[in-house]
């Protein structure tokens, strides 16, 4: 399988997707549902990173933004995508657009390093 997710911290606060270079839409949704079933066993909220570093998007990407909208869930706070180029970039500002009110949630870092200092930014500012 080339989706993994997993616990990003041994405090479960961050939730880690990979993807591989090839992967499949139905894997990723397999790999979602494991996913909140992972957030369902802590009480407090859990932020998301999806890392494309070494991924390239299947076909039918635009036409998934509607399912890939609805995935978050209430304990779900940052999702952050990582890497993945320029394609991906254009169409996650294109996706942001179309969640509209939600899109403060979602952000794009070209790699781990940053999509973590990100998640410790955004947690710092919603601390003051």
């Amino acid at each position: 399988m080339t989706v993994q997710v997993g616990w990003d911290d041994n405090d479960h606060t961050i939730l880690l997707y990979t993807l591989g270079s090839t992967w499949t839409w139905d894997e990723l949704y397999e790999n979602i549902d494991r996913g909140i079933a992972m957030v369902e066993t802590v009480p407090h909220v859990v932020d998301v990173l999806v890392d494309f570093q070494n991924s390239q998007l299947p076909p039918r990407a635009f036409a998934q933004f509607h399912r890939v909208a609805n995935i978050p869930t209430p304990q779900t706070s940052f999702i952050v995508i990582v890497g993945g180029g320029t394609l991906l970039l254009s169409l996650f500002n294109l996706f942001k657009l179309i969640v509209g009110n939600e899109a403060n949630k979602y952000y794009w870092v070209s790699d781990l390093n940053k999509a973590r200092s990100t998640l410790a930014a955004q947690r710092t500012s919603l601390m003051v």
